[in-house]
């Protein structure tokens, strides 16, 4: 699926309760117990993290686009940024400071990895 939103850096728990409804949590690392605590987000980009993973897959399942494993991410995007993640097609785009963000394309897969950042 497709998603614009403001970008939320989750850095721990605490950040996980301020993810307004439609933004874009951003992680460094997603584990398990975050995943059930995005209901209110409208996607999810990591830093790290693998397609196959537990996590991806449950995210998957909430029908969550996803963009896995792009590295510099924190970096290149901002909290507050505008963006929007394909989670189809492995792209990023900050609307903010125009960087896009692109990844190996896979098919038939709603959460894509081993990304590289492209300015």
């Amino acid at each position: 699926g497709v998603t614009t939103g403001s970008v939320r850096y989750i850095k721990d728990q605490a950040d996980l309760e301020k993810i307004k409804n439609g933004e874009v949590a951003l992680f460094k690392s997603l584990n398990f117990d975050n995943v059930n605590k995005l209901k209110n987000a409208g996607g999810v980009i990591s830093q790290h993290g693998a397609q196959t993973s537990h996590q991806t897959i449950l995210l998957r399942e909430l029908h969550l686009p996803a963009v896995v494993e792009v590295s510099q991410a924190f970096d290149k995007i901002k909290e507050g940024d505008i963006v929007t993640i394909d989670g189809s097609t492995g792209n990023v785009w900050s609307w903010t400071v125009i960087t896009w963000l692109t990844l190996a394309v896979l098919p038939h897969a709603s959460v894509y990895s081993h990304g590289k950042v492209i300015v």
